[in-house]
C-alpha cells in the first residue's frame, strides 16, 4: 500500500464536510483524519493530529480560514495548506497566500480540481485554481490602469508568461502546476505592492 496522505478538512457548512468525506474516502492514499466546523477548534485538532494537509475555508466562525492558515503555518510549516473556499476576491486570494496557504481551489471546480489540488501540493508544488491566476491578472491590470504598482511590471518575463498560463490560457485541462519558488516571489510581492 502506498503512504497515505492524512488530510484534516474545515468548513462551517455540514453538507460540504459531507461531500468531502465521501469525496476524499474514494482515494486510497488519502486518509482523512479530522474535521472540524470553525478556525478555533481546527487549529487545536490539528496541532493534536498533526495532518499533512489540510483543507481550509475562509469564511469561518470564531476565527477565520486566514487566521487558522497562518496559526498552523507558524505551528506545522511542514503541513500543506489548501485554501477550499467560494471566494474568488482579490483580497482574500493575497492575503491567503501571504499566510502560507500552498494552494487555491474554489468550491464551485471541486470535482474536477481537487484531487490534483491535493496531489500537487502534497509533493511540494503549488496549486491554483486556473480562474484565481485570471482574477490576480485582471487585479494587476486595474492597479496599473489607476496608475499603481503594477505586478506584470514587477515579474520577470517568464513569471508573466507563467502567471499567463496559470491563468487559463496554456494550461492543459485547465489545470497548471506553479513553482513554489514563483508562488513565494509572488506572496512577497502582493504584500509589499497591496495588489488586492
Amino acid at each position: 500500500m502506498t503512504n497515505r496522505t492524512k488530510i484534516f478538512f474545515v468548513d462551517d457548512d455540514r453538507v460540504v464536510r459531507t461531500c468531502l468525506r465521501h469525496f476524499l474516502k474514494k482515494f486510497e492514499d488519502f486518509e482523512i483524519v479530522g474535521e472540524a466546523e470553525d478556525g478555533s477548534s481546527a487549529i487545536a485538532s490539528m496541532l493534536s493530529l498533526k495532518p499533512a494537509l489540510a483543507l481550509v475555508d475562509i469564511g469561518l466562525p470564531h476565527l477565520n480560514g486566514i487566521e487558522v492558515t497562518r496559526k498552523i503555518k507558524a505551528s506545522l510549516p511542514d503541513c500543506k495548506i489548501l485554501m477550499l473556499t467560494s471566494s474568488d476576491d482579490a483580497r482574500d486570494i493575497f492575503a491567503s497566500l501571504d499566510a502560507g496557504a500552498d494552494g487555491y481551489v474554489l468550491k464551485g471546480d471541486l470535482a474536477a480540481n481537487l484531487e490534483i489540488a491535493i496531489r500537487s501540493v502534497r509533493v511540494g508544488a503549488v496549486w491554483l485554481d486556473p480562474g484565481i491566476a485570471r482574477i490576480v491578472l485582471d487585479s494587476s491590470a486595474q492597479r496599473q490602469a489607476q496608475g499603481n504598482v503594477s505586478l506584470s511590471g514587477m515579474l520577470s518575463t517568464d513569471e508573466a508568461e507563467l502567471l499567463g498560463k496559470v491563468a487559463g490560457a496554456d494550461c492543459q485541462d485547465g489545470v497548471c502546476l506553479v513553482d513554489p519558488a514563483f508562488l513565494k516571489r509572488l506572496r512577497r510581492l502582493s504584500t509589499s505592492t497591496e495588489l488586492a
